[in-house]
């Protein structure tokens, strides 16, 4: 398996795959994927994702957003983030076959390195896990993400969790 940094392309193929993904979801609340507002919100030199492939198969993908100052999940947040720090994980996912191998950590930790290497002042990562998705709450904080703020009206009257890691000392 690889996981690579995805072109304008494999990127659009993992925007479907999270729609998939939710699509095929019981509780739907859990995982908000890539689509509406969020989508239009992505333009050139405001994220970056990164993909898992085996073989010409995506397996998973993880999108990092530099929010503006409206959606910033620091607004929510006792500390105030320098806007042009911050850095959110947005969005993650891992097709079955894959949960539970870890795949969520090694598509953060590519991400972050990206960051350190290319952004290297986006050193406050912020993002959101709803407290019941036990599986992305449990691979977050393996990652060192510690859980700063519950909220219950993100994205349309969700409850989330908001997370956040310093890259610094990486």
């Amino acid at each position: 398996m690889k996981i690579v940094k995805l072109t304008e392309e494999q990127e659009l193929d993992f925007i479907k795959l999270t729609q998939e993904l939710h699509d095929d979801m019981f509780r739907k609340d859990l995982y908000c994927p890539i689509e509406g507002t969020f989508l239009s919100a992505l333009q050139p030199g405001n994220h970056f994702s990164v993909g898992a492939y085996e073989g010409d198969e995506l397996m998973g993908g993880f999108t990092v957003y530099f929010p503006t100052e409206e959606d910033s999940y620091s607004n929510y947040t006792d500390t105030k983030y320098d806007l042009d720090t911050v850095a959110h994980m947005e969005n993650c996912a891992v097709v079955k076959k894959y949960r539970g191998k870890g795949l969520q950590a090694y598509l953060c930790q590519s991400c972050e390195q990206i960051l350190k290497s290319d952004y290297p002042d986006r050193v406050n990562c912020l993002c959101t896990v709803h407290p019941k998705n036990r599986a992305s709450l449990k691979n977050m904080v393996a990652c060192d993400y510690k859980v700063i703020k519950k909220v219950e009206d993100l994205y349309g009257a969700y409850t989330r969790c908001i997370l956040y890691k310093q890259l610094r000392g990486l």
